[in-house]
């Protein structure tokens, strides 16, 4: 009776414990490897399409932040403007009163994930054509040089980072890389962007149906053009590039942005629209075909829409005067008869 006792208790806790490994063994969370995510089609475009993102969209209201321009806004109590002016600003309202969020942190973000997806390719047992996974490099390339670009222009310099990081990696070891080495960067970024083919499913000027904000070999000459110049200003210059790099490499980037049907715009509007093409050009929007719009090589973020919210309100639809230019600005440009400026202060 004892030995049948010990066999039932036996069996009693090997159930027992059969139904509790059964209890632990949880149903997935969703969380898949990088080697699941690169043995996909699907899987492997959406973590491109995860790097895009990640640059902050052109601004107007940058230039009351600075001496260029006075906005109307700056007379209201609690305005950005004012916060600003007066040093009110701190590490933690940064963001809320930027017009670029919290750059650093978003750039690097994008950086991170372009090194993530160039890495990870290398080895990737995703399931296509050789010409088609050359233009996912070419775009990963590309987008990562506009951000260093991005990044550049606002901090002046860095820490460059080519691969992903371990996670243990020390950010107290990194040291900043000097402008013009970052610009190096950018422009090997570009040019191996720009090694990858012409065609539809490589690395291609036209912009075809769904792909509007796609990188494009026009971004890519963008970047290099203005990188390089940045470079060579005075500002920014330590000898690496010379005024005479800036204008090779911008030469050759207009050359073959014009030879592929981009060209300033200069359609009339009608009456009652606008004043002429560059008021036209600032009110309307670029599109997947470029039917209208052949200047605007890349649109980054909604319309900016300057006569509408940046203008002097003496047109039927306008809102606001926004951003002003201060006298200073205006007189430091000539006049279209070659003089120069006499205005009083308004």
């Amino acid at each position: 009776m004892k030995l049948h006792k010990n066999i039932f208790y036996s069996l009693l806790l090997i159930c027992f414990s059969t139904s509790c490994n059964k209890q632990l063994d949880l149903p997935s969370d969703g969380r898949i490897s990088m080697d699941q995510v690169f043995s996909d089609y699907n899987r492997t475009r959406g973590y491109l399409n995860s790097c895009y993102g990640h640059a902050p969209a052109p601004n107007i209201i940058r230039s009351s932040y600075s001496d260029e321009a006075q906005d109307a806004d700056d007379v209201i109590d609690g305005s950005q403007y004012i916060m600003w002016y007066g040093g009110n600003i701190t590490t933690s309202t940064f963001p809320m009163y930027s017009p670029d969020g919290a750059p650093w942190t978003g750039l690097y973000e994008g950086i991170r994930k372009c090194n993530v997806f160039l890495e990870n390719i290398k080895t990737a047992t995703v399931y296509v054509g050789d010409e088609e996974k050359a233009g996912w490099i070419a775009q990963a390339h590309t987008l990562r040089a506009l951000y260093y670009l991005q990044l550049i222009k606002r901090y002046g310099s860095g820490p460059l980072f080519d691969a992903p990081l371990p996670l243990d990696h020390d950010f107290s070891q990194d040291k900043k890389s000097s402008f013009s080495e970052i610009v190096t960067f950018i422009l090997k970024d570009c040019d191996e962007a720009l090694k990858v083919p012409d065609t539809r499913d490589g690395f291609s000027w036209a912009i075809y149906d769904n792909q509007f904000g796609k990188m494009s070999r026009a971004i890519a000459y963008a970047i290099k053009s203005q990188a390089v110049t940045y470079a060579a200003s005075p500002l920014w210059s330590d000898g690496t590039y010379t005024w005479e790099d800036a204008t090779k490499i911008t030469a050759e980037a207009l050359a073959q942005c014009l030879a592929n049907d981009y060209e300033l715009f200069a359609n009339k509007p009608e009456a009652g629209i606008a004043q002429n093409p560059y008021a036209l050009y600032f009110i309307t929007s670029s599109n997947d075909q470029r039917a209208v719009d052949k200047e605007t090589i890349y649109q980054l973020g909604g319309q900016l829409q300057v006569w509408k919210n940046a203008g002097l309100p003496t047109n039927p639809g306008m809102e606001r005067a926004g951003p002003n230019p201060t006298q200073e600005l205006v007189d430091s440009y000539e006049m279209a008869n070659g003089g120069t400026p006499n205005f009083g202060l308004c």
